[in-house]
């Protein structure tokens, strides 16, 4: 998704409400601009993360678990060839 936003005299630059929606920003929320060069900006969201929002979002898809555990028996057993 690309939004234009405009900065104003002051330096203020606006983020876009459907922006702040969907990135749940809320007043006091720190958001860190890295710039790489000239054309490439990143920002990163900190400071209003919950871990509650979060919860269920893994549902119905593999599990990671399950994976790492199987990841791991593999390993053992490879050790235990060589």
């Amino acid at each position: 998704m690309t939004i234009t936003a405009t900065v104003a005299e002051n330096g203020d630059l606006r983020i876009p409400e459907s922006i702040r929606e969907q990135l749940h920003l809320e007043p006091g929320t720190t958001v860190t601009i890295q710039v790489q060069d000239r054309s490439d900006l990143r920002t990163q969201v900190a400071g209003n993360e919950s871990w509650r929002r979060l919860r269920g979002m893994g549902r119905n898809g593999p599990s990671l678990t399950l994976a790492l555990e199987e990841e791991r028996r593999a390993e053992r057993e490879r050790d235990e060839r060589s």
